[in-house]
């Protein structure tokens, strides 16, 4: 603990931790330049608290595209329905076991004319059929598809387009193939339950689509030129035990200083630093390069790496733990759509591209920046 001289006695007095005085055996006034020096060595450390930070000058600047995003709105149609094989293997599953796959159903899809006089499809509670009898009078192929087709087409998920009947056609299709030869018995006799089946894989493929953002055209492309506040400690130790809330300093940073939440977010920090192909980096703060990802929901990335081929990677970095998680994947989409589209835009004159990175992925680079993109997903 310090000690300060009084002038009029040769009585000692402290200096506390916490920056008061102790005079023990009674002190009077201490030296003024000692108090000064404490002043200002606290007056110090507030400046390097408040020091603003700008972007590096001796580095090239960073331009980020501002798109138009929308908030979420259903677009929903059949035709958004890229992958049919889905269809096709519910149709093969409930012929193997038509018993366990329809009789089992307790919902079933009947078509239904309403007080308006339009007819829509309406679930119920299916029948107590219990299995196949031969004595159904089985329907021609013709009128079963037409039958089937008018449910899906009555259904609220999908919309009311006349469109949306050559949209459907192949789900139709793709759904009757995998019945294979047994498509008139089961329809003739599980048209209701059946149709309630494919409703409900639609229902779960129109889910991949309902919370989608709508991205536009690039609106600008603007000079990064935000800034920062330092911290009040920093360190060049970037190998050492990470400290959280640290100042690490960089020599390809936008920022003199950079601070990171987590140990694996520091690792990806000097594998960028230290790749020879990597011209600069900037670690991204929240509003810094926003990707709308859900309703009134922002994403905001850890990272841009700008390669000396001009490529601007977008880097994330998650616990192993979040790879899987459905928000991380939904943001992960939402970035992949916004690159996409940045890359299409004539504005954008640099190739971009998307790299979510996981701690695992971190340890087996083991430090190399090739292998890193090459274990993104």
């Amino acid at each position: 603990m310090p000690t300060i001289e009084t002038t009029e006695s040769s009585t000692e007095i402290a200096l506390s931790a916490d920056g008061t005085l102790e005079a023990p055996h009674g002190g009077v006034t201490a030296v003024i330049a000692a108090v000064e020096d404490y002043t200002k060595q606290a007056q110090t450390q507030l400046d390097k608290l408040q020091e603003e930070l700008v972007p590096r000058a001796d580095l090239p600047s960073l331009h980020i595209p501002i798109l138009k995003m929308g908030q979420p709105k259903s677009h929903f149609s059949l035709a958004d329905i890229t992958d049919c094989a889905p269809f096709e293997k519910a149709g093969k599953s409930i012929a193997a076991d038509p018993d366990d796959q329809l009789r089992r159903t307790t919902i079933g899809a009947e078509i239904v004319t309403g007080a308006d006089g339009l007819r829509h499809t309406r679930l119920v509670t299916a029948q107590a059929v219990d299995k196949v009898q031969a004595s159904v009078s089985l329907l021609l192929l013709e009128d079963l598809h037409r039958d089937l087709l008018d449910r899906v087409l009555g259904a609220g998920i999908v919309p009311a387009r006349a469109s949306e009947r050559n949209a459907a056609a192949p789900i139709i299709d793709a759904f009757l193939d995998g019945l294979t030869d047994q498509t008139q018995p089961l329809l003739s006799a599980y048209m209701d339950r059946a149709a309630a089946k494919l409703i409900a894989l639609i229902t779960t493929e129109q889910g991949k689509f309902k919370s989608n953002v709508t991205f536009e055209n690039v609106v600008e492309v603007v000079e990064f030129s935000k800034k920062r506040l330092a911290r009040p400690t920093t360190t060049h130790d970037l190998a050492g035990k990470f400290q959280r809330g640290v100042g690490y300093e960089y020599s390809k940073s936008v920022f003199v200083q950079d601070w990171f939440d987590s140990g694996t977010e520091r690792d990806v920090a000097n594998i960028l630093d230290d790749e020879k192909t990597i011209s600069y980096w900037l670690r991204l703060q929240t509003g810094d390069l926003p990707i709308l990802w859900a309703e009134q929901r922002d994403y905001n990335p850890d990272f841009v790496a700008v390669a000396t081929d001009g490529t601007h990677y977008i880097v994330e970095v998650k616990m192993q733990k979040e790879m899987t998680s459905a928000d991380v994947l939904a943001k992960r989409t939402a970035a992949r759509r916004w690159v996409n589209h940045v890359n299409k835009s004539t504005r954008v004159k640099s190739k971009w591209s998307y790299l979510l990175i996981g701690e695992d992925d971190v340890t087996t680079a083991s430090g190399s920046w090739r292998a890193l993109r090459a274990l993104a997903s």
